[in-house]
């Protein structure tokens, strides 16, 4: 029996400094510090959950004191993390994370080398779980051998997330064999050389990932919303959000909104409208708050919307 996602990269600690006030610089600015469970692929997964989809997630577990942050939640979440590589003695990756008072990441930097012990030879032994999926998702948090290995075995539909513009120049060879691709604006520039600034650049955009094999393209566009296209078709949604709490992890939202949709065979149209409605819920409320994105929540915000 197939299950329905398997998702790939990402599954560390968060370590988030917000401020009381408006930061500033060289002084010390007074807030609060967490540590929590993050990654792409984690929170991808951890959305994904909270709309009924049952995830399976293969990262990297190490033993130390922040491991257990994650076990914790990926169990919280009904995340599967039973096949992901474990290590003892060695330290979690992490990313470090300064926001604004208005909730914008000021700077961000990430500790994730530990991901490249995700070797093609670990890869292998999980080939057959992972293609027993309806749907693969991969991070490119990975090294490029574990990337070229997964893109070139991986018989199941994939979407791939660049996750940063310095990790496109792994992809860019094999983004032709991914079933869908979803870029912001900087890691687009990355991958193509094009800047979305007209819908005249976002159709050049699809047509390049489109005339590599792509079969859906989703530019997320910050503040313009998100652009759409396949071979028949392009959209461009651009919600108008109020009240806007929080920025971090909006974007792993509408990924998981644009799953959802992938995996229920919607309309790219429908699909689209996902992952804007995962977005917005996202954007008006914490990262904490479990209550936010729920099956019904989502439906409700997809109306709002449409």
């Amino acid at each position: 029996m197939q299950k329905d996602i398997i998702l790939i990269g990402g599954a560390h600690i968060d370590i988030a400094g917000t401020p009381l006030h408006k930061l500033r610089k060289g002084e010390k600015n007074h807030g609060s510090v967490t540590f929590a469970a993050g990654g792409v692929a984690f929170n991808t997964a951890r959305y994904l959950s909270r709309l009924g989809v049952e995830p399976g997630l293969i990262s990297l577990i190490c033993d130390d004191t922040h491991a257990e942050i994650v076990k914790n939640a990926c169990a919280k979440h009904n995340i599967d993390i039973s096949h992901s590589l474990k290590l003892s003695g060695c330290d979690s990756p992490k990313y470090l994370y300064i926001s604004d008072v208005d909730g914008d990441t000021y700077f961000g930097i990430s500790d994730i080398k530990m991901y490249e012990k995700i070797t093609p030879e670990f890869l292998q032994t999980k080939i057959r779980l992972i293609n027993k999926y309806n749907l693969c998702y991969i991070d490119a948090n990975l090294s490029r051998e574990a990337l070229e290995f997964l893109m070139n075995n991986v018989t199941i539909p994939v979407v791939i997330d660049p996750v940063s513009p310095d990790h496109c120049v792994k992809i860019q060879d094999i983004i032709h064999k991914a079933y869908a691709i979803k870029p912001n604006e900087k890691e687009l520039k990355a991958l193509c050389g094009i800047s979305p600034d007209t819908d005249k650049d976002m159709q050049a955009a699809r047509e390049h990932f489109l005339s590599k094999g792509v079969k859906e393209v989703y530019i997320s566009l910050g503040e313009r919303g998100l652009f759409y296209g396949n071979r028949d078709v392009s959209g461009h949604i651009t919600p108008h959000v109020e009240n806007i709490i929080n920025t971090n992890g909006a974007g792993d939202a509408m990924t998981a909104g644009l799953i959802y949709g992938i995996l229920n065979d919607y309309t790219i149209d429908k699909t689209a409208l996902c992952g804007t409605a995962a977005a917005c819920i996202s954007l008006q409320s914490s990262m904490d708050d479990e209550s936010a994105i729920t099956e019904e929540t989502f439906t409700k915000k997809m109306e709002e919307i449409k």
